[in-house]
């Protein structure tokens, strides 16, 4: 099966058999769909790949891949960085139904690592918000900035270089 096809699963289990109202989650009635590669849902492990089957899309379709493809070149990187997030949405929010969680992450955070370019601190990187309340710089300042000696990016507050002896 090739793993850059495009599957429809449910929005809150992430799930084709659920989509295909075999096996409903609670949330199936006010819920969406989004679509992930058959290699993301091996990843993920909620369900057997007879769900995503040619012969089975064939039934609900009427084709084999209703939905296409992803483009191995990793053009479609948008894709990737939104069935992560998802995932990790899952995972914080209690939703996510327990399984090898941290090898999935694991191997999303090296496979977005390898597709995206080199993170340059203080342009580039994730903008953190700030919530609450005992920051040591303004949110609008991305430059880096210095606590008890270490210094911090002003954008996604990684440890830049520490302490020195």
């Amino acid at each position: 099966m090739n793993e850059n096809k495009l599957i429809e699963v449910c929005t809150s289990c992430g799930r084709a058999s659920c989509w295909y109202g075999e096996f409903l989650c609670n949330e199936s009635k006010h819920t969406d769909t989004k679509l992930k590669t058959v290699k993301e849902l091996r990843l993920l492990g909620l369900e057997h790949e007879e769900n995503w089957s040619d012969e089975k899309l064939l039934k609900i379709y009427g084709e084999s891949a209703p939905h296409g493809f992803v483009d191995p070149e990793g053009e479609n990187k948008d894709l990737m960085n939104e069935s992560l997030e998802d995932l990790l949405e899952q995972v914080f929010s209690g939703r996510y139904t327990p399984g090898p969680i941290e090898d999935v992450i694991r191997a999303k955070v090296r496979e977005l690592r390898q597709s995206r370019e080199p993170v340059e601190h203080g342009k580039t990187c994730c903008k953190v918000d700030h919530v609450g309340i005992g920051y040591l710089h303004d949110e609008k300042d991305d430059t880096p900035y210095d606590v008890f000696g270490c210094t911090y990016c002003g954008r996604c507050h990684t440890l830049l270089s520490p302490t020195k002896p």
